[in-house]
């Protein structure tokens, strides 16, 4: 067994991505004390030094950084482990490289350093020619490396990472894995993932497995929480998956989290509890069997422990320093994808660069088959890796940095504190208006008044309101393999509401105060029940004063607050009975055990978000609106959607605040505006599917900035509505308007049939003008609006805008429309869109 004192328990930065901040680093040494650990391991993949150049020692500046971080480590009772990747491109054989691998292990001994480890992760599993003549076999090279540096140092605390660092029972026959337990020091540590790259479970069985090959213990990588595979997705629940039991059959593990350093407190609380316990939980059968004298260790109850603690932390200082956030690094994230078809488990895509790094690895390597990576629904959405850019005049984050990949994190400037203080920002314009009332219309069901949306006092995080919020957040950023239970339940009882709308359908003898009607209510009452209080956490973050915090967590409530705004749109919608095409009912297919216990977690196609999108998402043209090409960046604004009749709508604020000097030019006044550009959607024509999005102003009534309106099938207005045919004008009219009959502006007439089966529907927007350089309110209509006319049957969409409001089409160009270089009509831009 390994010599030195005690196991590892703790952390290892080990993803790909930005590294963390020596700043965070610091911060990290204390958590670590406070939740009983006792070890960090440094292997950050894209730090240069560390594996790129892991040839050039650290100059003075760098060294001093280290030697800090070195000391606070040992001031909080952490094991400071420096691990070095030289596998990249060392050749074994030459003596001059392996002086350079123990010139650099012994300068960072000279620091303090007593804990040391090699890595040989993520590398082709080949040997160079000269290499070949010295050694009988890769494994071979790798273990005299390591043996001969243990030596060097004095055989201090040390492990080693091996290339073939995970397996099911086909290891026992690893030539590979036999050499190194056979001819590796046996008081080395060897470093396993489990089962699979992301474990979903490590069993006792297969430890005992491991360590009959590897003639020791395990010490565990536990990639459980990474999210460097997936960057829309992050990991807030707690260790599962591994009982209390296993720490008698591992020397130590090692848990490698989130990139995003503020978004593991609850992973590390879990993690320390987990390690503290002296057995799990027994189940319900065996509760009275409790023994008063011994630690249990529940999931569930030490998450919510851990949740108490947190929102401690979201009020206390502005935090450690975050990366810089890069403007050229960026990845692909998991499109949506249609959940009777997963994707493939066996390597992610090939532009990730995951923990794995299969693309480095030749197929003979794998235990699983080649990748298929497939997406019947959606394309894949470029973004920046670590954070979204937020609204600097909220946020103030720091400005995204022309940072190569492979970045120093041990220098001062990439280390140096954030400017994360809030700015005074102007207040986004509230002028009451007839649009922005927060009194419920007659006759319309709204879950509640606007102004219920409050600013808290001092902008810190309410503890017993934001408890549930945070809680609900957890909830739905849980884990690679699980959704929490709020999260499933939304989707199992948003998924009822579609299969059973026939309920509330205007044409459907239901009465008002039926049980079939009450119960569809009561559904979604509580999904808008879930929305509102994480509607106010989002409101109350943006001023919480750990800024750190806010700008590593923000970009995924973002995401989490824009779907749950959809959803509950479109409940709204179907509740006013306009779901016309009732779907037959889908089974559970979002429902993770309907995929196979071992895949790797990129099997489930970008997490609880994406199966939020794929109940309204059926294509993968409306897919498009939520993946854009032109990428929309998240604001600080909090958006809400809701349906919206003509009926609502002030004329004249529409007329002054919802038109540019273009269209002004055209209609100088509200009248001629409405009748030649807005009347064509009355429900004297068309059935009503219009959204109006809203932003939450914090005690105020919430302020209109955006509309969106279509008639869901145009051709049949136009074949069977006399009146609607008499208002159609194959010109321009004037600006004093019409004589005999206010005529529309739109040529209509002049769209051919055979365009009109292809794409049905006409859709509009309108905008406040301080709304469109950041579109984010349009993007979320168009969601809304692509959604219920796709559910509804419709296969297209298409705007035609006047050509001298150039804006406007360059908004819906920037939203995902194309022009139709097949129609020319004079005058006029036709935009379409395939839903």
């Amino acid at each position: 067994m390994p010599k030195h004192e005690g196991s590892l328990w703790g952390v290892v930065e080990g993803f790909y991505g930005r590294p963390w901040t020596t700043e965070q680093r610091h911060d990290l040494f204390k958590r670590l004390q406070e939740n009983g650990l006792n070890s960090y391991l440094y292997a950050p993949k894209d730090d240069e030094k560390h594996r790129a150049s892991w040839r050039d020692l650290y100059n003075e500046s760098e060294c001093c950084l280290l030697r800090s971080l070195i000391e606070s480590a040992t001031q909080h009772d952490v094991t400071f482990i420096y691990a070095l990747s030289p596998g990249v491109d060392i050749i074994y054989s030459k003596a001059e490289e392996v002086d350079k691998v123990k010139a650099k292990l012994r300068q960072v001994r000279s620091l303090g350093c007593r804990a040391f480890a090699l890595l040989f992760d993520d590398i082709l599993a080949e040997m160079r020619h000269e290499d070949r003549e010295v050694f009988p076999s890769f494994a071979h090279a790798q273990v005299a490396l390591s043996n001969e540096c243990f030596a060097d140092l004095g055989e201090p605390t040390f492990s080693f990472c091996p290339t073939e660092y995970r397996g099911g029972p086909g290891i026992v026959e690893s030539p590979y894995l036999r050499t190194v337990g056979n001819n590796l020091h046996p008081d080395i540590d060897i470093m396993w993932t489990g089962p699979t790259v992301v474990s979903r479970t490590i069993t006792i069985e297969h430890l005992e497995m491991v360590a009959s090959v590897m003639k020791r213990r395990p010490l565990i990588w536990d990639n459980y929480h990474a999210n460097d595979y997936d960057p829309k997705r992050v990991f807030l629940g707690p260790l599962m998956g591994r009982s209390v039991d296993i720490k008698k059959y591992i020397s130590g593990l090692l848990l490698n989290p989130n990139c995003q350093y503020e978004a593991n407190f609850l992973p590390m609380h879990t993690l320390g509890e987990w390690y503290r316990a002296d057995c799990d939980f027994p189940g319900d059968d065996q509760v009275n069997c409790i023994d008063r004298s011994k630690v249990y260790y529940d999931p569930v109850q030490s998450v919510t422990r851990g949740i108490s603690k947190w929102i401690h932390v979201y009020n206390g200082g502005t935090g450690p320093s975050i990366p810089p956030i890069s403007s050229v690094e960026s990845q692909i994230s998991t499109p949506v994808v249609d959940g009777t078809h997963p994707v493939s488990s066996a390597v992610p895509p090939f532009s990730i660069r995951t923990c794995e790094g299969n693309d480095l690895l030749p197929l003979s390597a794998m235990e699983q088959p080649p990748p298929v990576y497939t997406s019947p629904i959606g394309t894949a959405t470029t973004i920046t890796v670590q954070s979204y850019p937020i609204d600097n005049s909220i946020m103030n984050p720091i400005e995204a940095q022309s940072l190569p990949q492979i970045v120093n994190s041990l220098t001062v400037e990439y280390s140096d504190p954030a400017e994360l203080n809030g700015a005074n920002e102007e207040p986004s314009p509230s002028d009451e208006s007839p649009m922005d009332t927060s009194v419920p219309i007659e006759g319309k069901r709204r879950y509640s008044s606007l102004t219920d949306f409050v600013p808290r006092a001092n902008g810190t995080v309410n503890f017993f309101d934001d408890k549930k919020a945070i809680t609900m957040l957890v909830d739905f950023h849980y884990l690679p393999f699980n959704f929490g239970q709020t999260g499933l339940r939304i989707l199992r009882d948003f998924q009822w509401l579609q299969e059973h709308a026939n309920i509330v359908s205007k044409s459907m003898p239901y009465s008002e105060g039926s049980e079939e009607v009450k119960q569809w209510r009561q559904r979604a009452d509580w999904i808008r029940s879930i929305i509102h209080p994480f509607t106010q956490f989002y409101i109350d973050l943006l001023d919480a004063p750990n800024r750190s915090l806010v700008q590593e967590i923000f970009p995924y409530i973002w995401d989490t607050h824009a779907i749950l705004t959809v959803l509950k749109a479109l409940i709204e919608w179907m509740q006013e009975g306009n779901l016309i095409v009732i779907p037959r009912e889908q089974g559970e297919w979002w429902d993770p055990g309907n995929f196979a216990f071992q895949e790797e977690p990129w099997a489930f196609g970008g997490g609880l978000n994406f199966n939020f999108q794929k109940l309204v998402v059926k294509t993968a043209e409306v897919a498009d609106f939520f993946n854009p090409k032109n990428q929309v960046h998240p604001t600080a604004s909090c958006f809400t959607v809701n349906t919206i009749t003509l009926d609502e709508i002030d004329r004249q604020e529409l007329y002054n605040n919802f038109t540019d000097a273009s269209e002004k030019a055209m209609c100088s006044n509200a009248k001629d505006f409405y009748n030649e550009f807005v009347a064509m959607f009355e429900p004297y024509f068309t059935p009503q599917n219009h959204f109006v999005a809203k932003e939450l102003i914090p005690g105020q009534c919430a302020h209109t900035c955006a509309l969106f309106f279509t008639i869901p099938d145009i051709g049949s207005v136009l074949k069977n509505d006399l009146d609607f045919r008499q208002r159609l004008s194959s010109t321009l009219p004037t600006a004093n308007g019409l004589d005999d009959v206010q005529r529309f502006a739109i040529p209509f007439e002049k769209l051919p049939d055979d365009f009109l089966v292809a794409f049905p529907s006409y859709v509009d927007l309108h905008w406040r003008a301080e709304y469109e350089n950041l579109p984010v309110a349009q993007r979320r209509l168009l969601q809304c609006g692509a959604a219920a006319l796709s559910l509804n049957g419709s296969c297209g969409c298409f705007a035609v805008i006047p050509n001298s409001v150039e804006n406007k089409i360059n908004v819906f160009i920037r939203l995902g429309f194309d022009r139709c270089m097949a129609l020319d009509i004079p005058g006029f831009t036709v935009l379409i869109h395939a839903l």
